[in-house]
């Protein structure tokens, strides 16, 4: 295995999943899932064999814990803490899904929270962390993990490089009674990324279009010195990257044929994967292929973007299709570790999906980045007004 440093780690929870689906698409029981398994899984798909031991997260189990589940998870060989209470039941919640991918969600069991506390030294210290919560707890974990990452060395007290944060709001307090709080968290993190529902929730109709509302949480500004950035999901359409006032849209993987959007069969827990993808493309090690291959089949060079936009971009890529594999099933996608360094999910390799992404939205996303380039050295060009739209509706 590759270096055994955490490059990722999420604070999010693992749950017993339960999922109902409307229009007589029928139910589902006791499926892994919980939005730290999405995130971890979206990572080691990023990972690859190689850096597997790279993802970090903690799973709780009680009395009922299924010994597959275990077997699973173990399978994937990342740095997965199990903590084991037999005297209470593992977390457990209850999904339903409506028209439209609208999604109901509770809690069936008590949960556990994961907090900076439980971090050991080794999950404290990575690059990267995925945080799903409210903003005041994200506020809350964004200082505790810095304060603890402060060591004593030589007897002088000295701090870790600063970690990348990446927040999703949960859904339930994307409203305007907390648009305050959510203003103040976004100051504190690197990338905030609720999904279009949820970014509109805060507004309450205050503004018509998605470009106007991201506009507007660009100019409270995100990030250390308002450098950080607004990623929208988009659920079947893809995604939206705002970065210094501008869009960059990338499709979804099984967006564009009809043959590939019939292998979408549960979208539970994409957006976690997402996530957990990005924190770790941008913060880690990948697999096979590099990002510089990637930058090199988009035609990409190191003078050509500022790097802020290029790195995102492509490590929105591997988000992308890291997605793609998880919302294929209901739970987590098959894996089959063929060799000590070959793998497949759902059949497939990551990197030749990855490839074959990159290739068939080359031109689309080239054409967006150059535009963004030529703004962001100074042309005054409204890229609203003349780079295609993509054909979707909100």
């Amino acid at each position: 295995m590759g270096n055994p440093g955490i490059k990722m780690c999420t604070l999010g929870m693992f749950i017993i999943d339960e999922i109902e689906y409307t229009e007589g698409k029928g139910h589902q029981e006791s499926i892994i899932g919980g939005a730290g398994t999405y995130a971890a899984i979206g990572a080691r798909l990023v990972a690859g064999a190689e850096h597997s031991e790279s993802v970090g997260w903690i799973v709780d189990t009680g009395s009922d814990f299924p010994t597959d589940f275990r077997r699973t998870i173990d399978s994937w060989q990342t740095s997965c803490l199990f903590r084991e209470d037999k005297s209470r039941l593992t977390t457990r919640a209850w999904n339903r899904y409506g028209p439209e991918d609208h999604r109901d969600f509770k809690y069936l069991t008590p949960k556990i929270r994961i907090d900076h506390h439980s971090l050991s030294d080794q999950f404290l210290r990575s690059q990267a962390f995925h945080l799903v919560c409210s903003a005041e707890r994200c506020m809350d974990l964004v200082d505790n993990i810095l304060a603890r990452r402060v060591v004593e060395e030589n007897g002088r007290e000295s701090e870790w490089p600063r970690p990348l944060f990446i927040w999703e709001p949960v859904p339930d307090l994307c409203t305007p009674d907390h648009i305050d709080s959510f203003r103040r968290a976004i100051r504190q993190v690197d990338i905030v990324s609720p999904n279009g529902e949820e970014l509109a929730g805060f507004f309450d109709r205050e503004y018509s279009s998605r470009d106007d509302m991201a506009a507007k949480v660009l100019e409270w500004g995100i990030g250390q010195d308002s450098k950080g950035s607004l990623v929208v999901r988009e659920g079947k359409y893809g995604c939206s990257a705002f970065i210094r006032g501008h869009r960059i849209h990338l499709n979804a993987y099984h967006a564009k044929f009809k043959e590939s959007q019939s292998k979408v069969v549960d979208p539970t827990g994409g957006g976690n994967a997402f996530l957990g993808a990005l924190a770790m493309a941008i913060g880690g090690d990948v697999c096979f292929p590099s990002k510089v291959e990637v930058a090199r089949v988009l035609g990409l060079f190191k003078d050509l973007m500022p790097g802020q936009c290029s790195d995102l971009v492509i490590s929105l890529i591997y988000a992308i299709v890291a997605a793609s594999f998880v919302i294929e099933q209901p739970g987590m996608p098959n894996h089959q570790l063929q060799s000590s360094l070959k793998e497949t999910w759902n059949g497939e390799c990551f990197g030749d999906r990855l490839m074959a992404y990159t290739r068939r939205e080359k031109a689309d996303l080239t054409r967006q980045m150059k535009w963004y380039l030529i703004h962001s050295c100074g042309d005054a060009i409204d890229l609203n007004a003349i780079m295609p739209k993509p054909n979707r509706s909100f």
